[in-house]
């Protein structure tokens, strides 16, 4: 058993992103985060991001291998996410993710 930690990659993945099906309440906190969230995935529908070639290579390489590793990480993103967890404390690192993805969030608001 291994486990594939992958940096962002273009697959279909945000475009099958989906809010849940309740309905929310306009002007409420949790209408502003759909939003967010909704500017967010057409940001992210709108890049052309990279190709998943890297990602699926690494896959086979595993699945062909004797022995693999527990965990593989692919995309610099994701050895950047390790690097910020292993050398920072969690409640630095959970601050610096929390706010770099509420900057997101809030750019969205205004797109």
């Amino acid at each position: 058993m291994a486990l594939v930690e992958p940096g962002g990659f273009r697959t279909r993945f945000a475009a099958n992103m989906e809010w849940g099906a309740r309905p929310v309440t306009p002007g409420s906190d949790e209408a502003r985060q759909l939003m967010g969230y909704r500017a967010m995935q057409a940001r992210l529908l709108k890049r052309p991001g990279r190709s998943p070639l890297p990602l699926v290579e690494a896959i086979v390489r595993l699945a062909e291998a004797r022995t693999i590793p527990l965990r593989t990480r692919v995309g610099i993103d994701a050895h950047l996410l390790r690097a910020i967890k292993r050398w920072l404390p969690e409640s630095v690192a959970v601050r610096l993710l929390g706010l770099a993805f509420r900057r997101r969030l809030a750019a969205g608001e205004n797109t």
